[in-house]
């Protein structure tokens, strides 16, 4: 997996680091929108995590290309 520029500042940024972004690859599912890939942490793929990562994990998103590039990564805050 290839994290861009941008994704690295925003990572950074935002204080991600590339293992959540591997957990988040791995432990949920993609939706796709247009060309992207867009992985969500959600309470569903929380129940599966070990309650330690629950707080580090809950709300993150990943949006990837079909060829593996991390295009961007940013945090849901509960509504």
């Amino acid at each position: 997996m290839v994290v861009s520029r941008h994704a690295q500042q925003r990572m950074s940024e935002r204080d991600i680091t590339f293992l959540e972004i591997r957990y988040a690859v791995a432990c949920s599912r993609p939706q796709r929108r247009r060309q992207y890939r867009i992985f969500r942490i959600g309470p569903r793929e929380l129940r599966r995590l070990n309650p330690r990562l629950h707080r580090r994990l809950a709300g993150l998103c990943v949006v990837c290309t079909a060829r593996g590039l991390v295009v961007t990564t940013y945090r849901r805050t509960a509504r």
